[in-house]
């Protein structure tokens, strides 16, 4: 299964903490948005959808890819809070 961790047009209700990394790299207690994707989904393909002036600080931070235009199979919306049963 293939996993898109997305920003949506929420961000500009957190500025100015969106203003310089997307709304699924802040961080939620321990861990960031991206991060409990990851662990929640261990061993899926993430893929991250930011805008188009965070892109390669997010391939360089990640190592994911960003911005693929790929199909996935779970959309995730970056300011989602998971929770184990919600991603179970």
């Amino acid at each position: 299964m293939s996993i898109c961790l997305f920003e949506d047009l929420s961000i500009s209700t957190l500025f100015p903490l969106t203003h310089i990394q997307p709304d699924f790299d802040l961080r939620c207690g321990v861990f960031t948005g991206r991060e409990r994707v990851g662990q929640y989904f261990a061993g899926e393909e993430l893929t991250l959808f930011t805008r188009m002036g965070l892109v390669d600080v997010m391939k360089e931070r990640s190592g994911l890819p960003v911005n693929t235009g790929a199909a996935a199979d779970l959309y995730i919306a970056g300011t989602t809070l998971l929770t184990p049963s919600l991603a179970h």
